[in-house]
């Protein structure tokens, strides 16, 4: 590993997402929104007026706009953060821990209020709780036409209808804290207080897949082809085998 914060005003790095092999955003505890056009090789202040100070917790893309999450609600901006829009109309919690952007819907986790949902760019949203226990959300994973959200204490539930409805896909997670979800192919992965489960069936049945994982919370994922990634409260680890064997990679 090699640092890469020059322009960052702190390396508390809450989020990071790619809009493409080269863009990348950075949501940082309580200094908003940074942005890098060239692989984060340097980065620039992309909080305009209105992110300053903000912890921000993830983004989501659709065409040229970019979302980004925050503990304050729901932003966006069509210019690479020089301007940012609030779009929290309908969105009673605005402590929001995850968006993700299933084809032309937004979804948003909020903390303590389930999953609102909206169909017009953020222009309004919707609570989108139906077959869901509203709780504390904490991440979504969309792969193929499903969107799936982790809870704390809740588990997993899957959407095959862009969120208007949820059911629960928890069977097998002993730890039903899920802090993180990922996929490579048809195999998902979460990541719980204590290591890693994997489904094979969409979500169906779960089962631990935690070799060479010390005991430790999986707090984020993040996958390059076949080998995937997960940070854990004692360093990264990662797997080309679908979990089969973690391996720790904390070089430099």
């Amino acid at each position: 590993w090699k640092s890469i914060n020059t322009g960052l005003s702190t390396n508390d790095v809450l989020a990071l997402a790619a809009r493409t092999n080269t863009e990348i955003f950075a949501g940082l505890y309580g200094n908003g929104v940074y942005y890098s056009s060239n692989g984060g090789a340097d980065w620039l202040y992309a909080n305009g007026d209105t992110l300053r100070n903000f912890n921000c917790t993830g983004f989501a893309f659709r065409n040229e706009t970019t979302y980004v999450s925050t503990r304050a609600g729901v932003y966006r901006s069509t210019n690479n953060g020089i301007r940012w829009d609030g779009v929290n109309v309908g969105l009673a919690n605005t402590d929001v821990a995850a968006i993700a952007a299933v084809g032309t819907t937004l979804l948003t986790a909020t903390n303590g209020s389930g999953v609102y949902r909206s169909t017009n760019r953020g222009v309004s949203w919707v609570a989108a709780n139906t077959g869901l226990t509203p709780r504390s959300m904490t991440c979504f994973l969309v792969s193929g036409t499903s969107a799936y959200v982790g809870a704390q204490a809740g588990g997993v539930n899957r959407s095959t209808n862009n969120g208007a409805n949820w059911a629960s896909v928890s069977s097998g997670l002993i730890d039903n804290n899920v802090l993180c979800l990922a996929a490579i192919g048809t195999n998902l992965f979460a990541g719980t207080s204590t290591g890693v489960y994997r489904s094979t069936n969409s979500g169906t049945s779960w089962f631990a897949t935690s070799n060479g994982l010390p005991i430790a919370s999986v707090y984020s994922f993040a996958s390059s082809g076949t080998n995937l990634f997960a940070a854990t409260e004692s360093g990264v680890y990662s797997t080309l085998n679908n979990g089969g064997t973690w391996s720790a990679v904390n070089a430099g």
